[in-house]
């Protein structure tokens, strides 16, 4: 053991043996550190478990804190994650609302079609049971049943037949040169027939027609009608139950025609020969009549009253002239003449023939 003097800085050693005798000669040592010694061995051993016991509850209180701060991240993930459910699941809704609206609109579209379409298929009086389920299910069904149904049921019996025939009014007339152009109204679609001729009173039975499909105006064209002539009709209605109308008899007058000066057009010309016959066709562009000159010098002059001719004063558009006895493979000249109703007088050049040889 060293011990050091503080006056002259010199130092001193000693045993333990030594300190002890040292110890031993001062009794106030004994007096004075003796209890001290004690509580110090006896409590060295709590001084040490309360250090240890602060250095382990410091520990445990970094793992805590650390544990509180990786919980703390892993709520905020959570957190995120929720969000991000919540997210998905707003979007999942708003397509799910915008699908519904979506059909609702087909179905409402479909309501009305099918409505519309098949209004009128299935009378009056078809109710059932279900009648309240039908109503909010239309499509189902045949839409004539809902739509009878859906009144309120107000009628359980069929209606009562068709047996009124329909209204005939509003009957005018536009006469032309050669036609005339007739219209009317009915109530109800009904079929149409317009009978006309120049006798009265009218005959049906004999009289020309024309007849039009179900509807409730009706309009019909008179053509070809000769000019300047007094006509007579009447017209009948014929609804789809079979119910029919008959209007009285009227007369019109068609319109007088304008100074005809242009002569017909002769077109396809043709020539079929035989041993003694020659038969000549052609056509004009309006009735007229059918001559034809011919002779075995040329020029043919289709003037003068020696020169032969067979002729057809019926007034058509298709003209044929057979000439007969002729001699036998002999060049015959030939001129086709037509005139129309004003007296317009239409000659072909002249062309000819040969006949056969026997």
């Amino acid at each position: 053991m060293r011990r050091t003097h503080g006056s002259t800085g010199s130092t001193k050693y000693y045993s333990f043996s030594g300190f002890n005798k040292y110890m031993s000669t001062q009794s106030w040592c004994k007096t004075a550190l003796a209890p001290l010694l004690i509580t110090a061995f006896a409590l060295s051993p709590a001084f040490a478990y309360a250090k240890q016991g602060k250095s382990g509850d410091d520990g445990s209180k970094g793992r805590k804190e650390t544990a509180a701060r990786m919980q703390s991240a892993d709520d905020d993930d959570d957190d995120d994650d929720k969000d991000e459910k919540r997210d998905k699941n707003e979007r999942r809704e708003e397509r799910a609302e915008r699908l519904l609206e979506r059909r609702e609109e087909r179905m409402n579209r479909a309501e009305k079609e099918c409505l519309r379409a098949f209004g009128l298929l299935i009378s009056r009086g078809h109710r059932t049971e279900r009648f309240e389920e039908l109503r909010d299910r239309v499509c189902f069904w045949p839409f004539g049943i809902w739509k009878k149904i859906s009144d309120g049921g107000a009628s359980t019996t069929p209606p009562a037949p068709d047996t009124t025939a329909p209204v005939i009014s509003g009957i005018k007339t536009e006469p032309k040169v050669f036609k005339a152009e007739v219209q009317w109204e009915t109530n109800e679609k009904a079929r149409g027939i317009l009978y006309y001729g120049t006798t009265t009173p009218l005959n049906t039975a004999t009289a020309a027609r024309i007849s039009r499909g179900p509807a409730r105006t009706h309009h019909m064209e008179l053509a070809p009608l000769s000019a300047s002539t007094t006509y007579y009709a009447l017209m009948s209605a014929t609804d789809l139950a079979g119910n029919t109308a008959t209007s009285s008899e009227f007369s019109f007058t068609t319109k007088s025609a304008p100074p005809d000066t242009t002569p017909p057009v002769i077109t396809a010309v043709a020539v079929l020969t035989g041993t003694t016959t020659i038969s000549v066709r052609w056509q004009t562009n309006e009735p007229a009549t059918s001559k034809l000159f011919f002779s075995t010098s040329t020029p043919l002059n289709a003037n003068a009253s020696t020169t032969p001719f067979s002729e057809n004063a019926t007034l058509v558009r298709r003209h044929r002239l057979d000439l007969g006895s002729l001699a036998t493979g002999t060049i015959y000249y030939l001129i086709a003449e037509s005139k129309d109703a004003a007296g317009n007088t239409r000659r072909t050049n002249q062309f000819q023939s040969t006949t056969l040889g026997i």
